[in-house]
């Protein structure tokens, strides 16, 4: 059980790595004027969405009862996406309107 602790947290750090990574790569492709601060945006964002979204994962699987069924793994996953999405699309938003 020693190891359990620094498994998550680097999951949690190459979570975090390749989120901010697809976000400036993303940008840079489609040739968007400010990939740069909407990096910048989403690296402070993604922490507290990341939160927010465990959060979320949670509590829907309490809800259904942390039963292990295909309904529950789905919930789960569609509860963490949406706050994940919504996430991204305030750091957007953000970094657009302070850039405006």
């Amino acid at each position: 059980t020693d190891y359990v602790l620094p498994i998550y947290a680097g999951t949690a750090v190459f979570a975090y790595v390749l989120g901010i990574a697809s976000v400036r790569l993303l940008l840079r492709a489609t040739h968007d004027p400010s990939p740069s601060r909407t990096t910048k945006v989403v690296a402070v964002f993604l922490p507290i969405g990341g939160a927010l979204a465990t959060l979320a994962g949670m509590g829907t699987a309490w809800i259904l009862g942390f039963s292990t069924t295909a309904v529950t793994f789905v919930a789960v996953i569609v509860a963490v996406l949406c706050v994940l999405v919504a996430t991204f699309a305030l750091a957007r938003a953000w970094a657009l309107r302070t850039t405006a």
